[in-house]
């Protein structure tokens, strides 16, 4: 799934800079846990949301691609006295997907929202924000799901099937809900062609 990016966020600080940062409790979440979370300017404004996915070293934040090396950029510059490192690691890992009856199970997975546990390197997870959306991975780039992966298609009609806007939208930060509808609408013409 390239349209997603990844940032690590690693050292002895990680949890705690995160927890300062963003707008869900990353102080309590479970090392078996995958959460959603927004990052928003003092003000309240939403700058970007993120999946936060607890890793071996740290933390993986999976926001658009086009925001993961403007976002590592971003938030080192609050990182201050933190023993912490944000990087952008979208080139030397890869996000993938799997859907249907027993992808999940085959995974070692809980149909549990936001279950997570380590794979090969990586970690693969249920979708936060729903179980029905499937199981995500982040592996290494020469490592791949050991199970059929879903098509980039595939996952976007799963995606527009339980309106998720999110894979529609990546690149193009949507203000309201007629970007949303847009993209919508071009993605629904592109599967049905």
């Amino acid at each position: 799934l390239n349209r997603y990016g990844l940032l690590a966020v690693t050292g002895a600080d990680a949890r705690a800079f995160l927890h300062a940062q963003l707008t869900n409790d990353i102080e309590n979440l479970p090392p078996e846990r995958a959460a959603l979370a927004g990052w928003c300017t003092a003000k309240g404004r939403l700058l970007a949301s993120f999946l936060v996915i607890p890793a071996p070293a740290g933390f993986l934040l999976q926001p658009a691609r086009d925001l993961a090396p403007p976002g590592a950029k971003r938030l080192s510059m609050y990182r201050l006295r933190s023993k912490v490192e944000v990087a952008d690691a979208s080139a030397g890992l890869a996000v993938s997907a799997a859907f249907g009856d027993g992808a999940l199970g085959a995974l070692g997975l809980p149909v549990d929202a936001g279950a997570a546990r380590a794979l090969e390197g990586g970690v693969v997870y249920v979708d936060p924000r729903r179980a029905a959306a499937g199981a995500r991975a982040i592996l290494p780039q020469d490592r791949r799901l050991p199970l059929p992966e879903t098509s980039p298609e595939h996952f976007r009609l799963v995606s527009l099937l339980l309106a998720d806007p999110r894979p529609l939208v990546g690149d193009e930060q949507a203000r309201g809900t007629a970007p949303i509808l847009l993209a919508f609408l071009r993605d629904v013409a592109e599967l049905l062609a």
